[in-house]
């Protein structure tokens, strides 16, 4: 029998999934800010094109449906950034961070009958804890003797916050790249305010601030909504570590069966919770990962 540890849910980090997209959902060009400062893109160019996509996969098999990307950012219809966000660590995450990069850049790099040559897909993982020996990391294919760039079309950036948060700290008289002060930021409590508030003002007009600050201070207080944020939060890794610790493959395949249907149950009831505190469509949706067609069909299934 596998057993998971559990722990005393705390309030969640501006990092957590749910409340990562509550904060930065409509505000692109704050997300934009971010994305330049992490990767060097031209922030006028990403200002002017952003667009967030959906935010899951295409589901090969039946058993691949928590597969899914926290933000898809279309720039151009040759340019594909994947923001995605890993609160814990566990087995097999790094595995599961390929997967989505490659399979982003299976389902875009035809074009009709021809293959895109000018394809470039980028994705920026957001780790709330250490990776490698550096605040923020690189990768590219090479080749192992030469390191000569095997392809321009796929690159990868790791951004560890908890190092971020340390540098931010130990050099707060000296001024740090923005990359540090975002990642100081996103390692923030949801009601560590005065922290976040501080770092905003170093990196955005004074508008910006107002806005963020606003969204957060709403969530903040929403006595519905952070302990809902936190339990997805805690499933999704749930599931995670059961998944990449079952050694089995029969194993795995039953827990994947009866995890699928006890995480989905739970969130149909917190669907419902939520629709009977009269919450919007696509708070419901950022929270659930649900469609607004999919609440809608539970909504209506409970007034039958």
């Amino acid at each position: 029998m596998i057993e998971t540890k559990k722990v005393k849910l705390t309030r969640p980090f501006l990092l957590y999934d749910p409340v990562f997209k509550s904060v930065f959902s409509g505000n692109e060009n704050i997300l934009g800010k971010m994305i330049s400062d992490i990767t060097g893109f031209n922030y006028l160019f990403l200002e002017n094109n952003i667009l967030l996509e959906t935010n899951e996969l295409s589901i090969d098999r039946f058993n691949e449906k928590f597969k899914r990307c926290d933000f898809i950012v279309r720039v151009s219809e040759d340019n594909i950034i994947n923001l995605e966000i890993n609160t814990k660590t566990y087995q097999g995450y790094l595995i599961k961070n390929l997967s989505y990069i490659f399979h982003i850049f299976k389902t875009n790099s035809v074009k009709g009958e021809e293959y895109n040559e000018n394809l470039e897909v980028t994705q920026i993982n957001i780790n709330n804890f250490n990776t490698g020996n550096k605040a923020l990391s690189k990768y590219y294919l090479k080749e192992d003797e030469t390191n000569e760039l095997y392809t321009k079309s796929l690159e990868i950036f790791d951004l560890s916050v908890v190092k971020c948060k340390k540098i931010y700290y130990n050099n707060h008289r000296k001024e740090v790249p923005n990359y540090i002060k975002w990642g100081a930021l996103l390692s923030c409590k949801i009601d560590e305010t005065d922290k976040m508030e501080k770092i905003l003002r170093e990196l955005l007009l004074e508008k910006e601030v107002e806005v963020i600050m606003s969204k957060i201070n709403k969530l903040k207080d929403d006595s519905l909504f952070m302990p809902e944020a936190e339990r997805l939060a805690w499933e999704e890794w749930e599931y995670n570590s059961i998944m990449a610790d079952a050694k089995n493959k029969g194993m795995a395949e039953g827990l994947a069966e009866g995890m699928e249907k006890g995480m989905e149950e739970k969130t149909i009831d917190i669907i419902k919770s939520m629709l009977k505190n009269e919450l919007g469509y696509e708070v419901i949706s950022k929270v659930t990962n649900k469609s607004i067609e999919e609440i809608k069909s539970i909504e209506k299934n409970m007034i039958e």
